[in-house]
Order: structure tokens, then sequence, then C-alpha cells
């Protein structure tokens, strides 16, 4: 089942992109890692379960296309029993939203 994000996720996605700053190698690393964008890439997860919320963390990345250079998209990465609670053995239903 696909998980849809809110318009804020998408803003928020869009907002991350504008600040994106020059990559920079880490040591050791012969991979560009951009510091200054993983430190703003934090994102809290939330859906509603019951009265209250089920919460979580998740960060996002950006995914180079293969098509062109200029091109990519962003992802948001968390763990599987965020979006898959019944996966974990939860009583609860999958959330057909989760926002961000």
């Amino acid at each position: 089942m696909k998980r849809y994000f809110t318009s804020v996720a998408v803003l928020l996605v869009v907002l991350l992109a504008v600040l994106v700053a020059p990559a920079v190698r880490v040591r050791g690393s012969s991979m560009p890692f951009n510091v200054g964008i993983v430190k703003k890439s934090v994102v809290f997860l939330y859906y509603p379960k019951g009265e209250s919320l089920e919460v979580g963390t998740g960060f996002l990345v950006e995914i180079p296309s293969k098509v062109g250079p200029t091109q990519s998209r962003i992802a948001v990465i968390t763990a599987r029993h965020i979006v898959d609670p019944q996966w974990a053995g939860c009583s609860w239903k999958n959330p057909q939203q989760i926002y961000a």
C-alpha cells in the first residue's frame, strides 16, 4: 500500500532543496557528503492512532537521477515499524497518511 505524505512534507523538501550547501568530502570517504544538509535533514513523523499520536523520526536523502545530472528526487527514510506497524506485531492498522 502506498504511503502519502502531506503538503507539509513537500514544503519541507522544497525548503531543504533551496538550502543545499556545496558538498564536502568526509575524511576517509570517497563519497561527497553534504554536512550542512544532513544536519537539517531530520524530520519528525506522526500519525493519529485513536485519541493519541504515534510518533517517529526519519531523515531526508537526495537520490540523483541517472537520466540527468540536474534531476533528483528527495525521499524520507524511516524505520519500517513506523510505516508498517502490523509487521512489527502492533495491534493497530497501518497508517493511511503520515505527517512530517
